[in-house]
């Protein structure tokens, strides 16, 4: 009876160990079965479910150095890019071995704010949605008050960078050289109302 329970312990034990390395060894191999390809739309599919309208570009993917069976998946994310209050950053995973929680964040704008600049080009400001995030944390009065009386929600911004640029807005003449010009305009507004930096994010004027 005794040597029934011992064999029967014995049993027990190797058919959890058989158990153990049988898992171990599906998750290493579905592990080395990720490709880059994978990852990154693996990753990218997270992103769009949690938020539909953000804005994702992929700017790196390479190997792990921690784990050769993972990748490293760099991103930028941009929500709410064109209101008046943008948020920009990049962010870094490494799938699978963190599963989807990014390991790096950088935050360049969020919450009217710019925190750091995120350099292209040769200028300062490289990027439109840093633009907007630019104009609107120096809160002129003009657009101050133009997001106030016509709400947040219905105003919309764009930024562009122009070479040169000499037309009029809002019957003032502008002309300037290497310069963003931020428009906002509003559903229910019948005008636009402009911020206009340098290329370095240096206000110029608003009108």
């Amino acid at each position: 009876m005794q040597l029934l329970s011992k064999v029967a312990i014995v049993t027990i034990i190797l058919v959890a160990i058989a158990i153990v390395a049988t898992f171990a060894f599906r998750h290493t191999t579905s592990q080395s079965q990720v490709t880059a390809s994978y990852a990154k739309g693996f990753v990218l599919s997270d992103l769009y479910q949690h938020s539909p309208t953000g804005i994702f570009n992929v700017i790196n993917v390479s190997k792990s150095s921690s784990n050769p069976n993972s990748w490293v998946i760099v991103l930028s994310a941009a929500y709410n890019s064109t209101k008046p209050c943008p948020t920009y950053l990049t962010e870094t995973f490494n799938y699978p071995s963190t599963n989807l929680a990014p390991v790096i964040n950088n935050i360049y704008a969020s919450q009217c704010k710019v925190h750091q600049v995120s350099t292209t080009h040769g200028s300062n400001i490289g990027l439109p949605i840093m633009a907007i995030a630019e104009a609107t944390s120096i809160q002129t009065p003009i657009v101050s008050n133009y997001i106030s009386t016509y709400s947040y929600n219905n105003t919309f911004v764009h930024a562009k960078f122009y070479p040169s640029f000499n037309k009029t807005l809002n019957n003032v003449s502008v002309d300037f050289n290497n310069m963003w010009i931020i428009n906002y305009t509003a559903i229910n507004a019948n005008n636009s109302v402009y911020v206009i930096l340098d290329k370095f994010g240096k206000f110029i004027r608003a009108v």
